[in-house]
């Protein structure tokens, strides 16, 4: 077996040692050991050639961990990716959205930095409507509306407050048509598309702490097979 496997959390350890972010291990049936010390879920995406087998996982200490991660000292995000679990509503948005040259969009915002386009729904509004109001209002561009797919939704919870929550929904869609020489006078300053080379290290720039979480690179994930994203570009 050949197991592929992708670093997307921070502080991990791997054969007793540090793995940084976005590190990538490919292991030719060779045993291999992850720990975690922190008390907060670590994630790793794996992909397995042939097809998983899951008794070659031995959990060797531990609990098994819940799809919920703590966020910050005063917030927690559960995240699903199973649309018989999505909430029937959802208050706002997030949106993966990719050109046709596999390239995904951001947006420079006025107080936040570099993040995915995104916002609130208003009111008599519906999700795929918010969706292409909010990236056209952040970026200038069109998405196409045919193209756009929920694969996910997560739920902010404040410590304090745990029976109710902020939920967002997450879309992956593509874009039709980029504006150019935009003045950009709502809550963004800027644009830029972005290669996969630089889908992960663009979490060292000046981006917003909307990134920093698990649900970044969990959806982007999801969005690249959603779309059938090209990764050598």
């Amino acid at each position: 077996m050949t197991e592929s496997e992708m670093v997307i959390s921070r502080n991990l350890i791997c054969q007793k040692q540090p793995v940084p972010y976005g590190c990538v291990h490919t292991w030719h049936s060779a045993p291999h050991e992850y720990s975690n010390k922190n008390r907060f879920q670590q994630s790793i995406l794996c992909i397995d050639s042939p097809a998983f087998i899951p008794t070659d996982e031995i959990l060797v200490d531990g609990k098994p961990v819940t799809n919920i991660r703590l966020f910050s000292s005063q917030q927690q995000i559960i995240l699903t990716t199973n649309p018989s679990q999505f909430y029937l509503k959802s208050s706002a948005v997030l949106i993966f959205a990719f050109n046709l040259n596999d390239e995904l969009l951001f947006v420079n915002h006025k107080k936040r930095g570099w993040e995915l386009p995104g916002g609130k729904i208003e009111v008599n509004e519906n999700e795929r409507q918010a969706c292409i109001r909010e990236t056209f209002e952040e970026s200038y561009c069109e998405l196409e509306e045919s193209s756009l797919q929920p694969i996910a939704q997560y739920k902010i919870i404040d410590k304090d407050n745990v029976d109710d929550g902020h939920i967002k929904s997450v879309y992956a869609a593509r874009v039709k048509l980029e504006y150019q020489d935009c003045h950009f006078d709502h809550e963004t300053k800027d644009r830029k598309f972005v290669s996969s080379l630089d889908w992960l290290t663009i979490l060292n720039e000046n981006c917003s702490l909307l990134l920093h979480d698990d649900v970044y690179p969990i959806c982007l994930e999801i969005a690249q097979h959603k779309l059938i994203i090209s990764t050598t570009n």
